[in-house]
């Protein structure tokens, strides 16, 4: 009797046992699937997390800035436009500046190269947007400030165009046209247009330090204006446009 009764004290623990482990099981199952739904439903739970160390993103070898957890075409494209730079150039210094501010990764690289009557320097930037996954365009961070195209338009023109011998004579760079340096500057309206129409294509924006800044090459704002004889084919502007 005794016996029987041991060997159904075993059964029912068994049978608790096993009827807990299904329960349990079910359980499981049900939490992590509804976990997994929502997270679907909601994929910014997953997506919102972004890991701010650079070396997770950037990664230096020699001269070239090679890209980790990043769009497969983004990465490829930043790297044969280095190579494009290298290859074809003699490197005499090269300077990198990488940052993430918020969810944008920044890195601007400035090439020193050598030429045959003087260095020049070559400017080739990447903003990335590591929670959209898409590159930032120059819209999209200028709208970060307080400044637009026309501001910039209107600085270049002042620090770098206007004519300070007004009795010089210049030549207009699309129409041809001999002016005057003092009719050339009163005629600022006209070329300040053309610089601000021309912004978008010709110059970078990228991030330091918490502030925006701006690069283009002062042969590209030349162009837009009068002719000259001054090589300026490697000089780069490159000044702060705003605090973010």
């Amino acid at each position: 009797m005794k016996k029987k009764k041991v060997v159904k004290k075993e059964y029912d623990y068994r049978r608790t046992f096993l009827v807990f482990t299904i329960v349990f099981s079910i359980i499981i199952g049900i939490s992590t699937y509804w976990i997994y739904a929502y997270k679907h439903k909601h994929p910014y739970l997953e997506d919102n997390i972004i890991n701010y160390k650079i070396d997770s993103y950037v990664k230096t070898k020699g001269n070239v800035v090679y890209l980790e957890n990043i769009d497969n075409k983004v990465t490829d494209d930043f790297v044969n436009k280095q190579h494009k730079i290298i290859n074809n150039n003699k490197i005499i210094d090269t300077d990198i500046t990488k940052t993430i501010y918020k969810n944008i990764l920044s890195i601007k690289i400035s090439y020193i190269l050598y030429g045959d009557l003087s260095n020049y320097e070559e400017i080739l930037i990447l903003n990335y947007n590591l929670k959209d996954k898409k590159i930032v365009n120059n819209d999209n961070l200028l709208e970060m400030t307080n400044v637009t195209y026309k501001d910039i338009a209107d600085s270049l023109f002042t620090d770098y165009i206007k004519i300070e011998d007004t009795s010089s004579v210049v030549i207009d760079a699309i129409t041809n046209e001999k002016l005057t340096g003092t009719e050339f500057n009163d005629n600022s309206y006209k070329y300040i247009t053309r610089i601000r129409e021309n912004l978008p294509d010709i110059m970078s924006l990228y991030i330091k330090d918490n502030k925006l800044y701006y690069a283009v090459k002062l042969k590209d704002i030349n162009k837009l204006c009068y002719q000259t004889n001054i090589d300026v084919s490697g000089k780069y502007i490159d000044k702060e446009i705003d605090k973010l």
